[in-house]
């Protein structure tokens, strides 16, 4: 019991469970001087979100949870103090898994610490087993730590501003909280209280944007000097995403200010309005562009992202407004919502995917308050704002307001328009260039001409679909602005959407209808030969797996021997060839990585239309 015997208790601790996502963090309440408690999967995530200093990592019992640990510490990219966990349960299978760490006397059981005090004993003995919330937080009180932030949040996009704890089934989802999983849930908030009455000398916050435990804990105040701030890590794979900044410094009237610019899309059509957008903001900014993707989308391949562009995860937010009455296109538009709670920003820009930013305009980022341009198309009554493009300020009480006013305040269009509208009658209004509709340069070319146009939105049809509404010339100057380098993979896309239609529009043999997408084969076709893309339980699949994990631990000159072994005998094999691609990317080898996506998209693009090689 060493490890943590060391810590100054006289400083916070900040309490990370695995449920929370970005949106959560109300980095205000987050003293940089904080020592760290986390669980969960460290290593997936992209930037060191509280820092690279993991003071306890509290770990399951389970050998993949382990196995997490060990890769991790092998790698590097964290500086673990302890790693906690049930050693009575599992002692030989921790010896074995994390025997370097066990030697350095790294490794305790979280039990040790739990049995001190009366309090946090009882709980350990209670019939009903603590979450790992419960064992962290009273881990940290037996230590003797008297401000905790606990940082808790929802698994689950559809339940901001309610919650969900990962005791749920799957069949709950959509069903709401079923009595079985409310009484377990209960016994959580249980020892939560417990803990605080056992404690009264101890403050204990709730730090989550949402207040998932507010019932019990008040929010955190602000903290008093310097706070924490997410940062990249040095190893991210650069090549793909970018510098990986995620905010830039900017002098402003005001003060030095952090600031970036924000979208969000959650399919492939607006992925390649991102594309488009990032590119054509990289002409005229040098500030990151963040991109707010739900964790369940996929993006598609392709061999780099634009310089500017950093992928961010975030949780959907579900129109509670969302009904018969309103168009289903808007039920999740309220995720762009989720950009006010990005706290570690003092400003933000706001963009939609579907625009593309032809002057600049970081200007915008020295305002206050809340700035948009009227909705200005057919007609140029200025009533309205746009949503699509607006300057903000996160503030995590206004997120939590939004979040409670979702579902009750009017929104005139049913979507993220008319709730903004709602919530920010006192507008700061901008220019319509800022925000010019495509179809004003059609119905109104005598008030304003492409030449005036800071950022054009394409609302309706869109560039990447090829839609004969849109003039040529804004089609074209889309495509300028999204590159020569994307062309051939756009055109792959659609050339698969469009075998996806046919075969949806004709199903074969008059039989059930084949489902389809754009992305690969039919659920119902038969599987590629082996070789192809190799399943893991067939042998060149298990040679693939190899080359996966082999460049996961950092093991590059490795994983490219076996994968181009592999492409010796299954010289069409997708899996091998983006494996190929990406230890080429993670070493800095762009042309090549480049040459080897090309390759890629050739045999994906050939399938997808259904030429076999």
């Amino acid at each position: 019991m060493e490890a943590l015997s060391r810590l100054d208790v006289s400083r916070p601790v900040v309490l990370v469970t695995a449920r929370v996502s970005l949106e959560e963090i109300d980095y205000a309440s987050l003293p940089a001087d904080a020592y760290v408690f986390r669980e969960g999967d460290v290593a997936a995530e992209d930037h060191y979100w509280f820092g690279r200093e993991i003071a306890a990592w509290f770990v399951p019992p389970r050998q993949a949870a382990l196995q997490k640990v060990r890769t991790t510490a092998y790698r590097g990219d964290y500086e673990i103090g302890a790693v906690l966990t049930d050693l009575r349960r599992a002692q030989q299978l921790v010896a074995h898994t994390l025997e370097g760490m066990v030697r350095d006397g790294q490794v305790e059981d979280w039990a040790d610490y739990l049995v001190r005090d009366r309090a946090t004993a009882e709980i350990l003995a209670d019939p009903h087993p603590p979450s790992m919330l419960t064992v962290m937080l009273g881990t940290a009180l037996s230590l003797g730590f008297e401000r905790l932030v606990v940082l808790d949040g929802q698994t689950d996009g559809t339940y901001v501003g309610k919650i969900r704890r990962s005791i749920l089934t799957e069949d709950a989802v959509g069903a709401g909280l079923r009595s079985t999983s409310r009484v377990a849930y209960s016994y959580e908030l249980g020892h939560l209280k417990r803990l605080r009455d056992a404690y009264p000398q101890a403050s204990i916050v709730d730090g989550a944007a949402s207040e998932p435990l507010k019932q019990f804990v008040s929010h955190a105040p602000e903290a008093d000097g310097a706070r924490m701030t997410p940062e990249a890590k040095p190893g991210a794979d650069l090549a793909a995403t970018g510098d990986q900044r995620l905010y830039a410094r900017r002098r402003t009237p005001a003060g030095e200010r952090r600031v970036a610019y924000v979208t969000y899309f959650d399919d492939d059509g607006y992925f390649w309005g991102a594309l488009a957008m990032a590119r054509s903001l990289a002409k005229v900014s040098s500030y990151p562009l963040l991109a707010l993707v739900p964790a369940g989308y996929r993006i598609p391949d392709v061999p780099f992202l634009p310089e500017n562009l950093v992928v961010v995860r975030a949780p959907r937010i579900r129109n509670e407004l969302f009904g018969g009455r309103h168009q289903g296109r808007f039920e999740y538009t309220f995720s762009k919502l989720g950009v006010f709670a990005l706290t570690f920003l003092d400003r933000g820009v706001y963009l939609d995917a579907d625009t593309v930013v032809l002057d600049g305009l970081d200007e915008l980022f020295d305002r206050d308050g809340f700035s948009a341009a009227p909705d200005f198309g057919f007609t140029l009554h200025r009533e309205i704002f746009n949503s699509g493009v607006f300057a903000f300020t996160p503030d995590a009480d206004v997120f939590r307001d939004m979040m409670a006013k979702n579902g009750s305040l009017e929104s005139y269009d049913g979507g993220d328009q008319g709730f903004l509208n709602s919530y920010f009658p006192d507008v700061d209004w901008l220019d319509s260039s800022y925000n010019t509709l495509w179809r004003m340069l059609e119905s109104n070319p005598g008030v304003v001409g492409l030449g005036d146009v800071k950022v054009l939105h394409f609302v309706g049809p869109k560039p990447w679909n090829r839609e004969p509404e849109l003039p040529e010339s804004l089609v074209s100057l889309w495509l300028d602005r999204l590159g020569p380098d994307y062309l051939g993979y756009l055109t792959l896309w659609q050339l698969a959407r469009e075998r996806a239609r046919r075969e949806a529009a004709s199903p074969r043999d008059g039989g059930p209808e084949k489902v389809s997408s754009a992305r690969g084969p039919a659920r119902d076709e038969a599987p590629p030969p082996e070789g192809d893309d190799g399943d893991a339980a067939s042998p060149s699949g298990k040679r693939w797996l190899e080359a996966q994990v082999l460049m996961e631990t950092g093991r590059f000159d490795e994983a490219e021997a076996v994968v181009r072994r592999n492409l010796e005998r299954w010289p069409g094999s997708v899996r091998n060839l983006r494996i190929l691609a990406q230890v080429q990317r993670r070493r800095g080898q762009r042309r090549a990585s480049a040459g080897t996506y090309a390759r890629l998209a050739t045999t994906a693009g050939r399938r997808a239309v259904g030429i076999r090689a």
